[in-house]
This record gives structure tokens, C-alpha cells and sequence, in this order.
């Protein structure tokens, strides 16, 4: 995470270690870098698009209104269902799997929502069914912040039974001291303590908006436009997360993304 010429973050749909330093590489060598980002520093950035999914964005408005969800204390993530394909030329190949490719999506939209946690906490498994996958096919991260909020984001890639709730419509919920939001990429349900539940349904899907809104801000950025909306120096902050995560997993503890900040810096 500690290169001196670039911000450590992802580009769209490009979650590799390898193609980050690849890319940053090739800034340092010459490369023009957004007007929005530091003058002679190329920052690579971690998905973002997550951030454009029109649901997200209404779910955002609601946890973000201390007069509608109140004080948050508990929120959760479950992304639950099968892989695809038993083997892939690329995908699952590597020593790193569904929490670096997959958590690391839920993650930041926890940084942006709630900010950054003070520890840790992870456990995954490999599936033996599945020998084409190198890495972890199921991850569970537990977050603690100072505010006293906690969070479990899960992710299984494992799961074949008739109760999947798979990515782009993984199951989320935030409770709040004045009602609790229920919601995924395109339906929300807000139950304010007391009163009955309100549905909100939205337009759009978190692939088309996601990436196409994503990049869309970003290059309207190069071109003199306003900043893309989510800063590289928050990014940094979740890829810490992930870190303390897989460290959390072979430790056996709680770990502080701070210190890997500190590293960083």
C-alpha cells in the first residue's frame, strides 16, 4: 500500500493488486491524473460505482437523516448464492478472493455511509467442493466503531440452496434508535418505529448505473468537469479495511485498519 507515487485504489471493474501497480506505474511514467486528484500524484481508485446505484443513494438519504433512522447502532450484508462456474482462465485464481473482490464493494459503501471503523474483526472459509477456486469462498467481517455502531458484512459464494439472496441484490439492513431500513439495490423498505413500513421502489440497477454513472463522473472530471464525488484518500482507508480483514482471518483477532494507514503513510 506504501508507493510513493500514487494513492492505492481500483479502478472500475479492475480489482487486481497486480493491474493497480501496473497502472500506477504507467501514471508515474507520464500519464495524465484527474484535475480533482493531487497535481503530481496518480491516484488509482477503488470501485466507486457502488455509490450510483439508484437505491443506494435513496437507502444513503435515509440513514444519513438523524430525524427519520435515528442514531444507527447495527447494520448487516448478506451476499448469499452460487458461483457461476467451477473454474475460471482468471476469477478465483489468486491467493485472494471474495473479500478482496467482492466484500471490498460493501465495505466502502459502509465508509461511506458510517465512516471509518476502529476494529476488525474477520473469519472465511474455502470451500473443498470447489477446487478451482484458489481463495475464500465465503468471508464474514465484523466492524466496531467508536460511535458504538457494529456491522457484519457477509459474502458466500458457496450457498446452492432455494434461499439466495445473490449479488446485485444482496439483502441489507441498517437499525436505527428511530426505525429500521430494509433494502437492496432496487427496493427499500423504511419502518420508522411505531408506524408502518413505507416501500420505495427505484429505477436502474447497480451494474448499468454503477459502472456507466461511475465513469461517466470520472471522465467528466478529466475534462474540466467537477470532482468525481468520492475522494482517493477515503479509498485508501477501505483498502485498509480489507487488509485488517484477511489479517483479522489468520490471526485470529481484532485488527485495527489504522495500523495498516499508518504503514501507509
Amino acid at each position: 500500500m506504501a508507493l510513493p507515487e500514487a494513492e492505492i485504489l481500483e479502478l472500475p471493474g479492475r480489482p487486481l493488486v497486480e493491474e493497480r501497480r501496473q497502472l500506477a506505474a504507467r501514471g508515474a511514467q507520464g500519464a495524465p491524473a484527474p484535475k480533482q486528484f493531487l497535481v503530481e500524484r496518480l491516484q488509482l481508485r477503488v470501485e466507486a460505482g457502488q455509490f450510483f446505484v439508484p437505491g443506494f443513494q435513496a437507502a444513503a438519504a435515509i440513514i444519513r437523516d438523524p430525524h427519520r433512522l435515528g442514531k444507527p447502532f447495527w447494520f448487516q450484508v448478506e451476499n448469499r448464492g452460487a458461483l457461476w462456474f467451477d473454474s475460471h482462465p482468471h476469477w478465483g485464481t489468486r491467493d485472494r478472493w471474495i473479500l478482496a473482490g467482492m466484500a471490498v464493494h460493501h465495505l466502502a459503501l459502509a465508509h461511506a455511509w458510517f465512516g471509518a471503523p476502529a476494529r476488525v474483526w474477520a473469519t472465511m472459509a474455502k470451500d473443498p467442493t470447489k477446487p478451482g477456486i484458489r481463495a475464500e469462498n465465503i468471508a464474514a467481517v465484523g466492524l466496531e466503531y467508536a460511535s458504538g455502531l457494529r456491522g457484519l458484512v457477509i459474502n458466500n459464494w458457496s450457498y446452492a440452496g432455494p434461499r439466495s439472496r445473490p449479488h446485485p441484490q444482496e439483502e441489507m439492513l441498517v437499525l436505527g434508535e428511530r426505525g429500521s431500513l430494509t433494502f437492496d439495490s432496487k427496493e427499500l423498505s423504511f419502518n420508522p418505529a411505531g408506524q408502518d413500513p413505507v416501500t420505495i421502489a427505484t429505477a436502474g440497477n447497480w451494474f448499468d448505473d454503477a459502472f456507466g454513472e461511475s465513469m461517466r463522473a470520472f471522465l467528466n472530471s478529466f475534462a474540466g468537469g467537477p470532482p468525481h464525488p468520492f475522494a482517493g484518500r477515503e479509498d485508501l482507508k477501505v483498502m485498509a479495511v480489507v487488509e485488517a480483514a484477511y489479517a483479522s482471518a489468520l490471526a485470529g483477532r481484532a485488527v485495527a485498519p489504522d495500523e495498516y494507514l499508518k504503514a501507509a503513510a
